[in-house]
């Protein structure tokens, strides 16, 4: 819950409260590989197996984020970010991890200040395979302000949409 947080405070999205909410029911179109037989590179890129063991070395919460102080956010956010592309720079929130190149949809995705992507990962310390995301996130009627103290820029109002667009489930061994 805090790495949403903290990424969202560092893209600007600094007024945003966590709360779990999402059905594991929905469907969403196939993330497929740019290229077969990627996933032992997606695994290790995105350092999910570290140690090898072909498990996951951590578990990755499912999020889902709504609005406060002015701003609305309408959808969810499956799994814990690993990569934004484009948006804000991510100010050492998490780790940004260079995965987008392992897949179709996001091989050649660009971002604006107010549209961006994110993919995620969703599963739990010990399991073999893990679902990956690709979610997109659109600011709308957004206002920025300039924090006085670091100078940085923030959201201030707006509506932030969520909605995932692809889903793959990828085998760590």
């Amino acid at each position: 819950m805090k790495k949403l947080l903290g990424l969202f405070a560092a893209t600007s999205l600094s007024a945003i409260s966590v709360s779990q909410v999402v059905s594991c029911e929905t469907k969403y179109e196939s993330l497929t590989w740019l290229q077969e037989g990627q996933n032992k590179d997606f695994v290790k890129a995105a350092k999910l197996d570290e140690d090898g063991d072909g498990k996951l070395d951590r578990s990755y919460s499912e999020e889902s984020s709504e609005g406060s102080w002015g701003i609305t956010v309408k959808g969810k956010v499956l799994g814990e970010p690993i990569q934004m592309i484009g948006g804000f720079d991510g100010d050492g929130v998490f780790v940004q991890r260079e995965v987008s190149q392992f897949f179709k949809q996001t091989k050649d995705l660009t971002g604006t200040k107010t549209e961006f992507y994110l993919i995620t990962v969703y599963g739990s310390k010990g399991e073999t395979s893990v679902d990956v995301y690709l979610v997109e996130v659109v600011l709308t009627n957004a206002l920025f302000e300039i924090d006085e103290e670091d100078g940085k820029e923030y959201l201030a109002g707006g509506e932030i949409d969520l909605k995932t667009l692809n889903q793959l489930k990828v085998s760590l061994v």
